[in-house]
């Protein structure tokens, strides 16, 4: 099956299926019952954590993304669009190492933060182009040769956020930070 990118793409390629060993049967990577599994892992873990229930979610974007940004420029080399919180350390460092590579390197850097303001490290805040929403932050995603995600603290390894999908979705590279 395409993915649900794929479906609401309106010129998706189809992907290319594995090769895979004899002994395995012929299924793609992430059949049915691989997905399956999956959401109930994640939902066995939301319960741990405290959650009273958890559905799977379907993730898809609009069919109309890929037009609406189709005459955006690629203004910044890089670009993140998000929260900046306590509850982003990590996130919070890999922004700052961002904003003080761009400044040493002089790479181009938007970002695009949910914030108070007075928040920022001086370094952040000289790149930062406030929040965006809805359509905008499409644009400002797309105005990024390559979007940078990076999960919330809580996430625990698990970036997966619409980011993942919405950012490819607008023709921009999506940079992830790295999981053991």
């Amino acid at each position: 099956l395409p993915s649900p990118l794929c479906l609401a793409a309106p010129r998706c390629p189809s992907p290319a299926r594995p090769a895979l060993p004899p002994a395995l049967p012929p299924r793609g990577p992430l059949d049915g019952e691989d997905q399956r599994r999956q959401a109930q892992r994640r939902r066995e873990q939301r319960r741990a954590h405290g959650a009273r229930a958890a559905k799977y979610f379907h993730p898809a974007v609009p069919a109309w993304l890929p037009n609406l940004v189709s005459n955006v420029h690629k203004q910044f080399d890089v670009v993140f669009a998000g929260q900046w919180s306590g509850l982003h350390t990590r996130r919070n460092k890999i922004i700052v190492d961002l904003a003080e590579a761009a400044e040493r390197n002089g790479f181009s850097l938007g970002l695009f933060l949910c914030c108070d303001p007075k928040t920022l490290p001086p370094v952040v805040a000289k790149f930062n182009h406030g929040a965006r929403w809805g359509r905008e932050m499409y644009r400002a995603l797309a105005s990024g040769r390559i979007v940078v995600n990076a999960e919330v603290d809580l996430a625990v390894n698990e970036a997966g956020n619409l980011r993942l999908f919405e950012s490819t979705a607008v023709g921009a590279m999506l940079l992830q930070q790295r999981h053991p």
